[in-house]
């Protein structure tokens, strides 16, 4: 496909508006665009205050310590930073649960609700359990109430009264039963004799009324149906114990202490995860420090300081003897000195006036002559 110029321009002017941050603060920001709680990972990513308590902790513990290796202090910096990452997973925790503590009896009396809906949306489904259910609680009746109210509403509107097959099939759900379930429920009797089919109901039902009069009849007597299940609802929800659905609502907060969401159990395991990390490298550390001072690392070895030269090299360079020579003259020396020792007592005016340093070089070299 072929791009005009001025597409490919306003392309490269839209790339100039969107590039990013630039300088170092910028970018400092967008480098925490998804930081969320900073319980995890190897503390690269934190938050001002916590970096400088990691640091102001790191050096309190280095004063404490005194760590002599360098494994040493990289293990006290461990255990600064998972100190600071536990005490925040306790604060972040503390807060959490203040939190839900404080909306505890709002959650509880959400919830309920939302398990009335729910059982609600399931009517269709399992009409006869959901009912069950609903008549448990006093939400649930309360729902079943005005469901029945609703439909009545619709059936004796004083302008339009209407009465469908939608309604027939949610009065129905409302009794715990489906439509097309045998035997046929009086709701349906009912409902078709109002749609003018009096085919369900008995010949003396209505008998002596015309059309419209006996639909009015039908209509009056599902209205009837209606109140009687209201009725027998209330009825029910009197004889709820409503103070322990009170009492159950009053101990919801604590049962907020508690918390298994799967928030709170991410936030129990960073918690957990950062104390084993903070011992465990505490020991570890203790260990190095102990191996450190047991077994210290000795000191580079000086050059070994030749007792004397015997001579020069071709160019002027003069030649040095290395380790292994000097030890096998030694031995070579000290032999000959255990054998011949007469001979090599040097008399008093031979060495008269001598340092030990020349006394040595003097004894070596009356070995190396009489060798």
């Amino acid at each position: 496909m072929i791009v005009s110029n001025a597409r490919i321009l306003a392309s490269q002017a839209n790339g100039k508006k969107s590039k990013g941050p630039v300088t170092p603060e910028g970018k400092a920001i967008s480098r925490a665009n998804s930081f969320k709680h900073g319980l995890t990972g190897a503390g690269v990513v934190l938050p001002v205050e916590d970096a400088a308590e990691v640091q102001q902790r790191f050096e309190a513990l280095e004063a404490q310590f005194h760590p002599a290796s360098p494994m040493g202090q990289i293990l006290v910096h461990r255990v600064a930073l998972l100190s600071v990452r536990l005490e925040r997973c306790a604060e972040h925790e503390a807060a959490y649960l203040s939190e839900k503590i404080l909306h505890a009896k709002a959650d509880h009396d959400e919830q309920a609700l939302i398990e009335v809906d729910i059982l609600l949306a399931d009517l269709p489904k399992q009409p006869a359990v959901s009912v069950r259910r609903l008549l448990r609680t006093p939400h649930g009746i309360d729902a079943l109430i005005g469901e029945w109210e609703g439909l009545r509403e619709d059936l004796n509107r004083p302008a339009l009264r209407f009465w469908t097959a939608s309604h027939c099939d949610r009065a129905n759900l409302l009794t715990g039963r489906r439509r097309d379930e045998i035997p046929i429920s009086r709701i349906n009797e009912l409902s078709a004799a109002i749609a003018g089919d009096f085919s369900l109901i008995g010949e003396s039902e209505g008998a002596g009324l015309d059309l419209s009069g006996r639909k009015s009849w039908a209509r009056d007597r599902l209205v009837e149906l209606i109140d009687e299940e209201t009725a027998a609802l209330r009825d029910c929800r009197e004889g709820l114990d409503l103070n322990a659905f009170e009492q159950d609502r009053d101990q919801a907060p604590r049962r907020a202490l508690f918390d298994t969401s799967k928030a709170a159990i991410l936030a129990r395991r960073y918690e957990a995860a950062a104390e084993r990390g903070m011992f465990r490298a505490l020991k570890e550390m203790r260990a190095v420090e102990k191996a450190a001072i047991d077994n210290p690392q000795p000191s580079p070895a000086c050059p070994v300081v030749p007792l004397g030269s015997f001579g020069e090299g071709p160019e002027g360079v003069e030649e040095v003897e290395t380790e292994s020579e000097m030890s096998q003259k030694t031995v070579e020396i000290g032999s000959f000195s255990h054998r011949f020792g007469s001979f090599l007592t040097p008399k008093s005016d031979e060495i008269g006036g001598l340092s030990p340093s020349d006394r040595e070089l003097w004894c070596a070299g009356s070995v190396a002559d009489r060798g």
